[in-house]
C-alpha cells in the first residue's frame, strides 16, 4: 500500500506537467514580423488552384497591420486573429502607381474574403471565398 501512495504524487506531477508543457501561451498563430510568398490562388467555386505569375508577398507588419506586395502596387490593412484558426482582413488601401496584372488584382481583393487559417507542412493556407495558399 505503501508504494501505491508514493506513487499518487509522481502521477500528478506528470500529468500537471504534461497539461502545462501542451498549454499555449499565446492561442492562434503569431504571425507578426513575418513575411509569406504567395504560392497559388483558388477563387471561390473553382477546384482549380491558379499559380502565382510574379513574386507576391504578404508581409504581416505586427499583430494588427498586413502589407501585401503586387507587382507595382502594394496594399497595406489590418487583421485580427480573434481565436486559433480564425482570421479577419479589413480593407486595404493600396498605391495606384501603375499596372498590376490582373492576377495580381484578383489576389488583392481575396483578402476581405479570407476567414481562417491553417500551417501546413510550411505553407500557410488562407480560405474562406476561395484559397490562398503561401510559403
Amino acid at each position: 500500500m505503501k508504494r501505491t501512495r508514493s506513487q499518487i504524487p509522481l502521477i500528478v506531477i506528470f500529468t500537471l506537467f504534461f497539461a502545462v508543457g501542451c498549454e499555449d501561451d499565446e492561442p492562434g498563430l503569431n504571425l507578426s514580423k513575418k513575411e509569406w510568398e504567395v504560392v497559388s490562388i483558388t477563387e471561390a467555386g473553382s477546384l482549380a488552384p491558379q499559380p502565382a505569375k510574379d513574386t507576391y508577398k504578404l508581409e504581416f507588419i505586427n499583430d494588427t497591420t498586413y502589407e501585401l506586395h503586387l507587382d507595382v502596387n502594394h496594399c497595406v490593412g489590418r487583421y485580427s486573429i480573434p481565436k486559433e484558426g480564425k482570421i479577419d482582413f479589413k480593407g486595404a488601401a493600396c498605391t495606384l502607381i501603375c499596372c498590376d496584372t490582373e492576377y495580381a488584382e484578383k489576389m488583392a481583393a481575396m483578402f476581405p474574403g479570407m476567414t481562417s487559417y491553417r500551417v501546413e507542412t510550411g505553407y500557410l493556407i488562407l480560405s474562406g471565398d476561395g484559397r490562398i495558399r503561401l510559403k
